[in-house]
C-alpha cells in the first residue's frame, strides 16, 4: 500500500514528545489529556500536510478500511514533515511502533474529517490541524489559564463509565456500613465524587493485560489542577447524559446533593 517506504530513524519532534508522553501514562484516561504546555509546543511545531484527492475521497472513512486511511494520512504527514525540514529526503524509514503513535497523534490533532481545496493544485486537499485544538491554546493564553488540559469528549464519557462502575462496587458495599449518612449518597453524586478524588489522585486508573481497574491511593501529594471539574455544571450532566442514557436511568440535576 505503501511503496518505497521502508521504516524511519528519526520522528518529528511534536510526535517524539507526544510519543514520551503516551510511554509516561499507565492510565488511559491521562493518556488522553494534554496539559496547555504539552499542546502549546504540538501546535507551533505541527504543520498542515496535503493528500491526493482522489485517495481521500475513496478511502475516507470507511468501517472496513478505516485503520489503512489513518496509516496513509500518518505516513504522508511524516513524509511531508520530514521533507519540509530536510529538503532532500528520498526515502523514510519508520519503526511500527512509531507509526503506531503517529496514527494516534493524527486521530488527536488533526481536522482528517474536513479537508481543504488547495487554491492552485486540483489534485491535492490539506489536512488541517484542529480548530478545537487551537481554539484551546487562544483561550488558555488570552485567560492567562495555564493550567487548562485539552481533552475530547470521548475522553470524559470514558472517564464516568470508569467511575460509575467503581461507584456500584462502592454502593454494594455500604450494605454492610453502620454509617446511615455514607448510605444516603447516591448514584451520580457518587460519580461526581469520585472524580473529584481521581483529579486529586487519591483514586488512580491503571491498564494492565488484565483490563483496567481502580484503586485508593493515599500516599502526599501536590495541590493538583481540575480537569474535568473546572465547569460543575457541565460535568454533571454529562454524567446523568452517561448514566441515564447507558443505564435507562431518570437521575435529574436535582438528585446531586
Amino acid at each position: 500500500m505503501f511503496p518505497n517506504t521502508e521504516t524511519a530513524p528519526l520522528l518529528p519532534k511534536e510526535i517524539n514528545i507526544f510519543k514520551n508522553y503516551m510511554n509516561e501514562q499507565s492510565d488511559p484516561i491521562r493518556r488522553e489529556v494534554f496539559n496547555y504546555s504539552l499542546v502549546s509546543y504540538i501546535i507551533s511545531n505541527i504543520t498542515p500536510f496535503p493528500i491526493n484527492i482522489e485517495f481521500y475521497y475513496n478511502n475516507r472513512l470507511e468501517n472496513d478500511n478505516f485503520e489503512d486511511f489513518i496509516n496513509f494520512l500518518a505516513l504522508s504527514y511524516l513524509k511531508y514533515k520530514l521533507y519540509t525540514d530536510s529538503n532532500n529526503i528520498k526515502k523514510v524509514y519508520f519503526k511500527t511502533e512509531d507509526l503506531f503513535y503517529s496514527n494516534y497523534f493524527i486521530k488527536t490533532f488533526f481536522d482528517y474529517k474536513k479537508p481543504v481545496n488547495d487554491r492552485d493544485i486540483s489534485e491535492i486537499v490539506w489536512i488541517y490541524p484542529k480548530e478545537s485544538v487551537r481554539a484551546f491554546i487562544s483561550e488558555s493564553f488570552f485567560n492567562k489559564n495555564y493550567g487548562n488540559y485539552f481533552y475530547n469528549e470521548m475522553t470524559l464519557i470514558r472517564l464516568i463509565m470508569i467511575m460509575a462502575g467503581f461507584s456500584k462496587y462502592e454502593i454494594s458495599s455500604l450494605d454492610d456500613c453502620p454509617s446511615m449518612e455514607l448510605k444516603q449518597i447516591n448514584y451520580p453524586t457518587l460519580i461526581l465524587a469520585n472524580i473529584g478524588l481521581y483529579e486529586k489522585e487519591l483514586l488512580k486508573i491503571q491498564e494492565g493485560i488484565d483490563g483496567i481497574s481502580v484503586f485508593l491511593d493515599l500516599s502526599d501529594k501536590e495541590e493538583k489542577e481540575h480537569i474535568f471539574s473546572t465547569d460543575r455544571e457541565l460535568l454533571k450532566r454529562t454524567i446523568l447524559k452517561v448514566i441515564n442514557e447507558t443505564e435507562n436511568l431518570e437521575y435529574t440535576m436535582k438528585d446531586f446533593l
